[in-house]
């Protein structure tokens, strides 16, 4: 059965909000769903030793019926102790399983009723330690054209008191007698720069799901071109730059990806007018995948124009497949249940017209400069970082340190890999114009927390400095 994609969108929200809740799968039924229950609600062995599981999940926004696509997961544990985790993960009924591709230390099961199901024994406390999984899927040649398509991953810790990690990949269906724009020949030296080559000239993106594909390899930068923030090693204006234009005539989530190109890239997407452009957000290298693709979701503004760059890293080039996937915004955080939280099975109440649920977001305190300028350490700062790749909305959030000054966050989204700072008495427009405006020093130089807590009063983030002996 596959479902029309304005339909889906919120029916997938509404599965989704189900899934995080109750830990169950919801878009098709699970291997055995009762046997997750015992791992959901026994209490944490030692509440001095806690995993803390990074999940990460990436796939293609768009496909034609019949392609053979990938989705890559990875997970981590960040946390003081080592773990086991189950992951599963839930196929699209337009997709057929193919293959399923392991690391070391995981085994998967073949799926059933349309959930594969992962074993990871011990994942020690390193988040340098990966645990991947590929799965191949091929999209069924009969599903309609505009049809989104959803991949569900959901990872479970019995010792994460966050409770179950989800990440979801939309996929939308493009027609097949879609036109793709032609590849440039080999370039030669006297090749012709692809039509997209200069910022002024820029591919307009004129459809929900966009994909284009072309030869990078006479392509050229513009002394005006941008430094992207993101590039490893620090901001560079890398080689070979190729640009997009997008204007969306309502505030949509976009998903951009250069997933399936064959060199290393690094995307950035921009606003206001050249050269003195604003970076919106960027990435260099998806986590999960180590081709050195690059992807990133953000808010796109009603009737704003957003200029997305994609460059090489390298001086090298080669085949860019540039996709583009818009689905309906949401307010991206959701409080996930403790680990000893009772499980209460969800009873949906049908209707015509249903609330999305919200969203798993991942944002984290990842730094502190305790050490200001005396007398009154004005510079001190608190960075607040988005690790995941969804938006997070943090407005109505709490900063405080153990002395109890408090910091109410405005409205204010954190895009993916977007990081802001939190000034003791400066104003940095460009770290996000954040200051608690006190006269004095908050962050004791001798030690002190830092504590964020969301808008629902659960603590979400705890930095120490110097580190806490667990």
């Amino acid at each position: 059965m596959y479902f029309n994609y304005r339909r889906l969108v919120p029916f997938a929200l509404l599965l989704i909000g189900f899934a995080a809740a109750a830990g169950l799968a919801t878009a098709e039924p699970r291997s055995n769903p009762a046997s997750l229950a015992p791992a959901m609600t026994a209490p944490l062995r030692n509440p001095a030793l806690a995993a803390d599981i990074r999940f990460d999940k990436v796939g293609p926004g768009a496909a034609y019926p019949s392609d053979y696509v990938q989705y890559f997961l990875d997970i981590r544990n960040a946390g003081s102790t080592t773990t086991s985790v189950i992951l599963t993960d839930t196929l699209d009924a337009g997709m057929n399983w193919i293959a399923t591709n392991m690391s070391p230390g995981v085994t998967c099961a073949p799926p059933v009723g349309g959930a594969i199901r992962c074993n990871i024994a011990e994942l020690p406390p390193s988040p340098a330690v990966l645990r991947a999984v590929t799965f191949t899927v091929q999209i069924g040649w009969a599903v309609p054209a505009g049809t989104v398509v959803i991949n569900v991953g959901e990872a479970l810790s019995p010792d994460d008191p966050a409770g179950v990690k989800i990440d979801v990949v939309y996929t939308t269906i493009l027609a097949i007698n879609t036109p793709t724009p032609t590849p440039t020949a080999t370039p030669t030296a006297t090749a012709t720069p692809p039509a997209n080559d200069d910022f002024a000239n820029a591919a307009i993106i004129d459809a929900p799901a966009y994909r284009a594909t072309e030869d990078t390899g006479s392509a050229t930068n513009q002394p005006e071109d941008p430094l992207q923030p993101c590039t490893t090693g620090g901001p560079q204006q890398n080689y070979r730059s190729v640009w997009f234009r997008y204007t969306p005539a309502t505030t949509v989530l976009l998903n951009v990806s250069t997933l399936g190109s064959d060199y290393d890239t690094v995307l950035s997407v921009h606003s206001g007018t050249w050269p003195g452009l604003a970076d919106v957000a960027c990435n260099d290298n998806i986590q999960s995948v180590s081709s050195l693709q690059s992807r990133l979701v953000f808010t796109a503004t009603a009737d704003i124009t957003y200029y997305l760059e994609v460059t090489s890293r390298t001086p090298g080039s080669g085949d860019l497949v540039f996709q583009v996937n818009e689905h309906a915004p949401v307010d991206l955080y959701f409080p996930l249940a403790m680990a000893n939280a009772p499980i209460a099975t969800p009873t949906p109440t049908p209707s015509p017209t249903p609330t999305a649920p919200l969203l798993p977001g991942n944002a984290v305190i990842s730094n502190i400069n305790y050490l200001g300028t005396p007398p009154n350490e004005p510079d001190e700062w608190v960075a607040i970082t988005n690790g995941g790749e969804l938006p997070v909305n943090i407005g109505g959030w709490r900063l405080s340190d153990n002395a109890g000054n408090t910091l109410v966050f405005p409205g204010y989204v954190l895009n993916p890999g977007q990081t802001c700072r939190v000034y003791t008495n400066e104003y940095h427009p460009e770290w996000g114009g954040l200051t608690y405006g006190i006269g004095h020093g908050i962050w004791d130089n001798a030690g002190d927390c830092a504590h964020l807590v969301n808008a629902t009063g659960r603590e979400v983030s705890t930095y120490c400095y110097p580190v806490r002996v667990r």
